[in-house]
Order: C-alpha cells, then structure tokens, then sequence
C-alpha cells in the first residue's frame, strides 16, 4: 500500500495524540516539585547527619545510612528531570481541570514540532477542543506554549 510520507506524519501525529491521552501525567509547577522534594532532602540530610554522629564503629549501619540518602538524593534529581519538559507550568490555573488541557497541548505541542518543524498551533487547538471537549483557540494554544522552545 502506498503511504505518503504526510499520511505517515498524519497518523503518527493521532499515535502522539493517544499516547498522551493514555499517559494521564500530570502539569506542575516548580513549587510542585520543590514541595514534592523537600521530605526527600530533608530524609537524606537526616541520614548524613546520623552518619556523622555514629562514631568510629560506624559499620553496617553507616552503609544503610548512606544507601538511603543517596537514594533519597537521586528522587529528588528524579522529580526534577521533566523540569523543562511540556507538563512543567509557570503557574497553575484557576481550576485543576484547566491544567490538564494545558498540559497536554504543551506535550503535543511538542510532538508536532518535533514531527514537522512547526508548530501547528491552529491544528492543535482544533485537535484539543474535540478530544477535550472544551473551548481551546489558537491564541491559547500560542500562549500556553510561548515558553516551550526556549527551554529546549
């Protein structure tokens, strides 16, 4: 069957589209994140701390101490590796809902760029205001995504 290299383009565009329907992430913030976080940091510190205080016999504990600050470091650089990424928001909207269409028109803002080297904002709002079943327009969509590239 002979396939354009657009129809390609098309369909792997409604792929993007589902996946990220599929996905359910959700949009955040940088408070979100440091809110997230900020027990992590605070465990790892407390098990340095402990460590410090152990003494010369630290052995087996001293180990386990130090196996779970690290792991309690390397969450923390977890949260923080989609920080430039489509879901991370300047601020959060008014309702929670809201941020859920904003987050994903910026992630499939994202794909279609990557796809076509533009950013189809008109075909995005169309695509958003039917599969969300809400108002979306272009100038939203332009809005919403302003910060995007830049972060790239």
């Amino acid at each position: 069957m002979a396939v354009s290299v657009e129809e390609r383009a098309c369909a792997l565009f409604f792929f993007c589209v589902a996946m990220e329907l599929g996905a359910q992430r959700t949009a955040a913030t940088q408070q979100d994140i440091e809110n997230l976080v900020a027990p992590w940091r605070s465990a790892a510190e407390q098990c340095r701390l402990a460590i410090s205080r152990l003494g010369p016999s630290r052995g087996q504990l001293a180990k386990g101490l130090a196996l779970s600050a690290e792991y309690f470091e390397d969450s923390v650089q977890f949260a923080w590796q989609d920080a430039n990424g489509p879901y991370m928001l300047k601020r959060r909207s008014r309702k929670p809902e809201d941020d859920i269409v904003l987050g994903l028109v910026r992630a499939l803002t994202w794909e279609t760029h990557a796809l076509y080297g533009s950013f189809q904002y008109g075909v995005l709002a169309k695509v958003a205001a039917v599969v969300l079943q809400t108002n979306v327009t272009e100038k939203s969509v332009r809005n919403w995504c302003s910060d995007l590239f830049v972060a790239r």
